[in-house]
Order: C-alpha cells, then sequence, then structure tokens
C-alpha cells in the first residue's frame, strides 16, 4: 500500500513492522519535527479488543511523562485504520546491540538498566504495567540515552481490561511464570522481565529458549534459570545473586521495585569493585609491616655488636671571637726552660750535669764529699766546676780583677766570691 500522507504528516517511506501495526517515519509540516507513525494492522482492525488496546496505549502515553518514555503527540483515524503520532527516537533497538556484543561488561549494562528502571518505576506509579518488556521494545540513542516505548499491551492496575482471564500476552521469552499462567499479574511480573534483559545483555543467551512456544512457556513456569555465570564467568557472584533473586517463580521473593532491582545490581557491583582496592591495602599494610620488622631487626644486630664497643663523645671545640670580630691568632710561644740530663750513679755518687744558658760550658755537680764536687761559694750556695779546657773566644780576666760594679775579696777556700760571673766569663784560677 503506498501511503504518502496520514493525517497531517507527509511520510518518508522508512517502515517498520511490530506486534500489532506498522510503524512509518514522517514529518510534522507544521513544526518541522520527525515523527513516528504507528498504524494498527490492517487484518486486526475488525478484531474485536485490538482497537480499544491501541486507543488505550494512546490514553497511558498521554499519561506517562518521562525523560526516557516516548511521548504521544496525538492519535486519530485515517483511511487505514487508527493511528499514533508519537515521538521519534533516533537510534537501534537494545536487541540489535545485544546481537552485536555491546553489553557483556556490567559497567556497560548498569546505566541502560538504570534508565529503564526509573521508566518502569514511573509507570508502575501511575498504576501501568507494561506487560512486555523485551530488547526490542527499548531504542538506544547513539548518546547512550535508553527510551522504553511499545505500550500496546500494557494493562492498568484496576481496571477492567479486553483480555479474558486465562489469555497470556507478551513474548514468552521473556514472560514471568505467573503471566504464563495466565493469572493476574502486577509489577512484579515486568521486573522479571527486566532481570531476563539484563540476562540477556550480560550473556548473550536467553535463560530458557524451546522448539515452539509451548516449550518455552512450560520452561517458564516449571524450571529454574541456568545460572548466569555459567554463561559469564567474569560476573561477580554478587550480581548473580541480584539477578537470579529477581527470577524467581514467587513474585513475593523477588524485589518489590524496579529502582529496588537497580539498587541490587548497583550494591553487587560496588562490593565486587570495593574488593580490588581491598586487597590492594592489604598488600601495602603486608609491605609496611615486613619493612618495619627488618628496621626492628637491623637495629636490635646493631645494637648487640655494638655494645662492647664504647662510644666516644666527639667534643667540639668552639671558636672563640676576639673584641675585633676576627678569630685569635696562634698563640705564643713561649720558652721553656732546659732540662736537666740525669746519668745513672755509680755506687752512692751521684752526679747531675747541665748546660749553662748562653755559654756553651758543661757545669757537672757532685754529691758531696764525693770525687769531683764542687765548693759552694759562701753567698750563692750555687757550686760551680772547673773547666777543663778554655772555651773558644773567651778571653779570663786578669789576676783579682774584679766583676763588673763591685770588688772580688779572697776567701779562705781561695775561690773568689761575690755575684757569680756574667755570661760568656769563667771563674779566675784561684792561686
Amino acid at each position: 500500500m503506498d501511503i504518502g500522507v496520514i493525517g497531517k504528516y507527509e511520510l518518508t517511506g522508512e517502515k517498520f513492522s511490530g506486534g500489532m501495526g506498522t510503524v512509518y517515519v514522517g514529518c510534522d509540516p507544521v513544526l518541522g519535527r520527525k515523527v513516528a507513525i504507528k498504524v494498527l494492522h490492517e487484518h486486526l482492525s475488525d478484531k474485536p479488543g485490538f482497537t480499544q488496546r491501541f486507543v488505550r496505549e494512546a490514553r497511558i502515553l498521554a499519561q506517562l511523562k518521562h525523560q526516557n518514555i516516548t511521548q504521544i503527540y496525538e492519535a486519530g483515524e485515517c483511511d487505514e485504520g487508527p493511528y499514533l503520532a508519537m515521538e521519534y527516537v533516533e537510534g537501534e533497538t537494545l536487541e540489535d546491540c545485544i546481537f552485536k556484543g555491546k553489553y557483556r561488561d556490567p559497567a556497560a549494562v548498569l546505566p541502560i538498566i538504570r534508565q529503564v528502571c526509573s521508566a518502569l518505576d514511573h509507570a508502575h506509579k501511575q498504576g501501568i504495567i507494561h506487560r512486555d518488556i523485551k530488547p526490542s521494545n527499548i531504542i538506544v540513542k547513539p548518546t547512550g540515552e535508553a527510551m522504553l516505548m511499545d505500550f500496546g499491551i500494557a494493562k492498568i492496575s484496576g481496571v477492567s481490561g479486553v483480555t479474558q482471564d486465562g489469555t497470556a500476552l507478551g513474548t514468552p521469552q521473556y514472560m514471568s511464570a505467573e503471566q504464563c499462567k495466565g493469572l493476574s499479574i502486577d509489577y512484579r511480573s515486568d521486573i522479571y522481565s527486566l532481570a531476563i534483559v539484563v540476562y540477556e545483555m550480560l550473556t548473550n543467551f536467553r535463560p530458557f529458549e524451546g522448539e515452539n512456544v509451548f516449550s518455552i512457556i512450560n520452561k517458564q513456569i516449571n524450571n529454574t534459570p541456568p545460572s548466569i555465570s555459567v554463561r559469564n564467568a567474569s560476573l561477580p557472584g554478587s550480581i548473580c545473586s541480584a539477578i537470579s533473586r529477581a527470577l524467581s517463580k514467587d513474585p513475593s521473593n523477588r524485589q518489590q521495585s524496579a529502582m529496588e532491582f537497580y539498587r541490587n545490581l548497583t550494591a553487587a557491583q560496588s562490593r565486587s569493585e570495593s574488593t580490588i582496592p581491598s586487597r590492594k591495602w592489604l598488600y601495602v599494610a603486608g609491605g609496611v609491616a615486613l619493612a618495619g620488622l627488618i628496621s626492628v631487626l637491623a637495629i636490635s644486630l646493631n645494637l648487640w655488636f655494638g655494645s662492647s664497643q664504647e662510644t666516644k663523645p666527639i667534643i667540639v671545640k668552639p671558636n672563640p671571637i676576639t673584641s675585633t670580630g676576627k678569630p685569635p691568632g696562634p698563640p705564643p710561644v713561649v720558652p721553656t726552660a732546659p732540662k736537666p740530663v740525669v746519668t745513672k750513679p755509680s755506687s752512692t755518687n751521684v752526679s747531675v750535669g747541665f748546660t749553662r744558658p748562653g755559654s756553651g760550658v758543661a757545669v757537672r755537680v757532685a754529691a758531696p764529699g764525693t770525687a769531683g764536687a764542687s765548693k759552694v761559694g759562701p753567698h750563692t750556695g750555687t757550686a760551680f766546676a772547673k773547666p777543663t779546657s778554655q772555651p773558644k773566644g773567651v778571653h779570663p780576666r786578669p789576676k783579682n780583677q774584679p766583676h763588673a760594679g763591685g770588688t772580688t775579696k779572697p776567701n779562705n777556700s781561695g775561690n773568689s766570691g761575690g755575684m757569680p760571673p756574667p755570661d760568656g766569663d769563667t771563674l779566675p784560677k784561684a792561686d
């Protein structure tokens, strides 16, 4: 069928087919924006209930104002049947993304699931159950924004629907056990379906497959889903537990809201990531403890082997500063007196010899009463020995010539008394 215009919208010819209708891409000539136009399948227009569901979808979308739910612009009828003009979303379906293997990493899955959970939580609070959560009903924009769409078989809680009890609506691979049985369902059925979507994103497999619809429905009702860790061994056990809880057959054992399911996944991911830094700090603490132990051992060995060696303190003498601000020069040299030379005496004799300063004359003093002893002068008590030879350059004084500054007087011993001769003089020879 060649359609150029639906209502006021001009069609571009792009289209794809859904469960209940065909979707065209058009343009609003007044506002100049792209729109998605959904037209009910012609073969369903005459069947009871389908037109009512179509109109109900329009009313549900009109109630939901959320950034992750496609918005409705207009509902009407054309020659082909009822239609809905909705927000056009540029992107690809999550089903195509899963087929390309884009979302096997929890870090890539969680941002998408957070947005879908937020949209579902908003719908559930409005009393609306989607009933057909699956990857083909989620569009991912190039920016990473996820959009939930197709509320065609959605149910409004507390409102009598067109679906009779015992009739199952939905896609068998994503339907909950109670939905497969045709029982009354609530928002927890959507949580089950979303858990299967997460399972598929992380593994590229659905929990239950079968040769036909009845085989799949039977597994959904009676079989336990295979552990997700079997399909993706790199997943932390905590994330596997969160998904396993959402896939419980009993709705009361599942998370009680879509956002609770997301928080469980986020908390599980946070715990799994927190184990890596904890191990890192454990290694760091162990290294610090080992370094400390080595330091203690080194100090102990140093004390043990160095205890026998006396440690002498280092005394640093201060550098005095004179009143001029400069350090003092070297100390003055003080002449020292000649040291007497002691010779070993023979028998009882004691002999001391020394050289008189400035004279070069050797003087020898012997103990009194011994051979070679000089007689002591009456005034000074100093004993002198006669030189054995005349020193060079010394001229003897004439006999009985007085010393400078006084006279000499012979004494009984024949030696001249008075002051000792000056340096360079010798005593006169006695008669």
